[in-house]
């Protein structure tokens, strides 16, 4: 109903996602760096300076020094632990967890994902989403807390089809919607009812 401003004058302003901690709301992160246009050589990609981090619900903020590469940003979220997941874009960092609040932070991509996340999800069943970008498109894990960028992940049995930018996801349970998308345009919407095991 009410908004109050905090800061205008933060080290940089290019938000591209915001993730709050559940088990503690007055913890909170904000990414920065757009991750979606050309990053890096495209000159419409403004660039970040890293991930910063409130205790206080959002009243002061820090930046994480541990973050200072994480310069283009697609999605951030905490899940019900407390623990970070970071997709990251033209940086060849790919998918990133933190344990310990934002100290810091492991690379748990998942292979064949490439380095280029387009979108994260957490279902309420506990399952992490991922969906990457150019023609390398979706895994999934039941267990985003130990999962590691060489094992863990599963791909679906039957694929939707992918394009050759990002894909955007809606979870619901075990039911999963995606838009892949192709020259800024998306040709068709897939459905998955098992988790992302088909589509």
């Amino acid at each position: 109903a009410t908004w109050t401003l905090i800061n205008d004058f933060f080290g940089n302003l290019i938000v591209s996602a915001i993730a709050q901690d559940p088990t503690n709301p007055d913890i909170m992160y904000f990414s920065t760096g757009e991750g979606y246009v050309g990053v890096g050589a495209n000159p419409g990609s403004e660039r970040g300076i890293g991930v910063f981090k409130s205790t206080d619900h959002g009243i002061t903020w820090n930046l994480l020094p541990s973050t200072s590469s994480f310069t283009y940003s697609t999605k951030m979220l905490c899940d019900n632990a407390g623990n970070i997941y970071l997709g990251t874009a033209g940086v060849g960092l790919g998918l990133v967890r933190s344990t310990d609040g934002g100290t810091t932070w492991t690379n748990i991509t998942p292979t064949g994902l490439g380095a280029n996340i387009g979108d994260i999800e957490l279902s309420s069943t506990g399952r992490l989403h991922v969906t990457g970008r150019s023609n390398q498109w979706y895994r999934f894990t039941d267990n985003p807390i130990t999962v590691t960028a060489g094992a863990g992940w599963t791909a679906p049995v039957t694929d939707f089809s992918s394009g050759t930018q990002r894909a955007e996801l809606g979870v619901n349970g075990n039911t999963l919607y995606v838009l892949p998308s192709t020259g800024g345009q998306v040709s068709a919407v897939w459905k998955s009812i098992d988790g992302g095991l088909n589509w």
